[in-house]
């Protein structure tokens, strides 16, 4: 975990979240942090203990646009469209979803304490529970009260990257001066770079194949996987992290749960969205996006951002787990979804 930067004046901060939050702070914490982001876990006198988001702002003017509309959308799930389970941010005096603070997009969110899907023993219940939560999402008409929210394109966002890397790892192939794992991820990227290639010429075929097909747009969470529901210590599910928020087809968010459940699954999705159609090719495109950012995410961890040794033996570690590309497995995977979405007529 790192610390909080040091241009953080956290008694700047307390004052800050005190005049825009009304928050009576009586001790302030570091918390989990990312590559981008970091936190401080809050305890305040009259909105009990919050998680407290700083978002580094060196995005596009659009995507910080972007990250407030889709945490403003949470907000409205949460009142307006009588949703509950969304952990949607405090609002802020102005009504705003977001704030900015020395160069930092500031959320402030209510803290759930408890355990994640991710981190439990997934039951029958559970699956259940996800699924009744993620049709009446996907039901919520997205054009009543809800912020300009961005629609899914089908593009390949980590091309470009994924290029750059597998360039750079070129070039360096022969350097030895390095750490170790720094020096396995040379190694495994120049080995496999074609099956990574092919995924990206795989994803450029679904996207024209789902496009002539035209799915339906619903609003999407946009990273529905475990480890953002969370059940608290009276068993309640919340779904957390919304800053993905966008207009997309069902297999957005669906996806994450085509596994062994999928069955299971949709047999209580369709309860609620009696009308849904889905199509394997879009399945597809997301199992192949996926891995795709997880190898642009950790390989752009291993070899241009600093980290400890833990960190980068970290990155080793998950980037090992999608390169080379597990086109047989995914396929495999395709094909089981083709079989139940056949049997239960939900294909377009």
């Amino acid at each position: 975990m790192r610390n909080a930067p040091s241009n953080i004046d956290e008694n700047r901060l307390r004052g800050f979240l005190a005049d825009r939050y009304r928050l009576s702070i009586s001790s302030l914490n570091p918390g989990p942090a990312g590559e981008e982001s970091f936190s401080y876990i809050a305890a305040t006198v009259n909105r009990g203990p919050c998680f407290v988001r700083l978002q580094r702002r060196h995005w596009q003017p659009q995507s910080v646009t972007s990250f407030a509309n889709s945490l403003m959308a949470a907000m409205v799930l949460r009142e307006k469209a009588l949703l509950p389970q969304v952990v949607a941010p405090y609002p802020t005096r102005q009504a705003r979803a977001v704030c900015g603070f020395a160069g930092y997009t500031v959320a402030i969110f209510p803290l759930i304490q408890g355990r994640t899907l991710f981190n439990t023993r997934l039951s029958i219940c559970d699956v259940a529970e996800v699924a009744r939560l993620l049709a009446r999402l996907h039901s919520v008409n997205p054009k009543s009260g809800f912020p300009r929210l961005l629609k899914e394109q089908f593009k390949d966002p980590f091309r470009a990257n994924i290029l750059r890397v597998l360039r750079d790892t070129r070039l360096c192939r022969r350097i030895n001066k390095i750490d170790p794992s720094h020096r396995r991820a040379l190694q495994l990227l120049n080995d496999h770079r074609e099956t990574i290639l092919e995924a990206q010429r795989i994803m450029a075929r679904l996207r024209s194949q789902i496009r002539k097909v035209r799915p339906k747009l619903v609003l999407t969470h946009g990273d529905a996987n475990l480890a953002n529901f969370i059940k608290d210590k009276q068993d309640r599910l919340y779904l957390t992290d919304w800053g993905d928020a966008g207009l997309g087809p069902a297999e957005r968010d669906l996806f994450h749960f085509s596994g062994n459940q999928l069955g299971t699954f949709l047999k209580h999705y369709t309860r609620i969205r009696k009308d849904v159609e889905v199509s394997t090719p879009t399945f597809a495109f997301y199992y192949y996006r996926w891995a795709l950012q997880e190898i642009s995410d950790y390989s752009t961890r291993t070899f241009y951002l600093n980290g400890t040794v833990a960190e980068k033996r970290h990155s080793w570690e998950e980037l090992k787990r999608w390169v080379p590309v597990p086109h047989d497995s995914i396929s495999q995977d395709i094909a089981r979804i083709e079989s139940i979405l056949s049997k239960s007529r939900l294909t377009l």
